[in-house]
């Protein structure tokens, strides 16, 4: 709790708060398994990762309630499973307004090598340079933030967690039902304002 205040009060950066929270396990509820690590937070996010340009119009960044970055690298087969997943859910993440931001480490990763990694899911991708994955606390791939429309992040996974555990976590984060599981119920559940989303491009 002492880092949270700490960051609220303009103390340290939100990029050194999200390795400490993490750290310390003081940031909220977390879930873990063998493959995966679920925990709950409410810090602000650090800056958005810019986009690559030719991927940077797309219909669900336009004004969503939230949004996923998703972190990968290239030679990561639970990177691929989970992309491929991902994108196979595309049309639930945009009728939740949910933004997916697919973002490629690796160090010297350029645009070049993000688009042909990123066209692996029909989503915005950028190249994550080290710097963004030491601001984002990213330490394996793959790795997801939640981050809400006022900037806050409200969700951090590593590894791959199945379907339940990752849309239930996503939907309790932002204080609703988010997504469902192909083949269940859709159940009723309070949906935050959109608001504008603001990604940097790369030109």
């Amino acid at each position: 709790m002492r880092t949270a205040a700490l960051l609220i009060s303009g103390i340290i950066p939100p990029a050194v708060a999200l390795l400490s929270l993490l750290a310390t396990g003081c940031s909220g509820v977390e879930t873990r398994s063998a493959l995966y690590i679920i925990e709950t937070l409410s810090v602000a996010a650090p800056e958005a990762p810019a986009l690559c340009a030719d991927a940077a119009r797309h219909p669900t960044t336009q004004s969503p309630r939230a949004t996923l970055y998703v972190f990968t690298s290239d030679w990561c087969a639970a990177c691929d499973r989970l992309l491929t997943r991902l994108d196979a859910q595309r049309a639930d993440f945009a009728k939740a307004r949910i933004a997916v931001i697919h973002l490629v480490t690796g160090q010297g990763t350029t645009c070049i090598d993000a688009a042909r990694v990123g066209r692996r899911a029909s989503v915005p991708y950028g190249a994550a340079s080290r710097q963004v994955e030491a601001n984002w606390g990213v330490r394996s791939t793959p790795t997801m933030w939640l981050v809400d429309c006022e900037n806050i992040a409200r969700l951090y996974v590593e590894g791959e967690p199945e379907e339940d555990a990752l849309f239930g976590a996503m939907g309790e984060s932002l204080g609703g039902w988010v997504l469902k599981s192909r083949g269940s119920a859709a159940p009723d559940g309070p949906f935050c304002i959109p608001c504008p989303l603001m990604i940097p491009h790369i030109s």
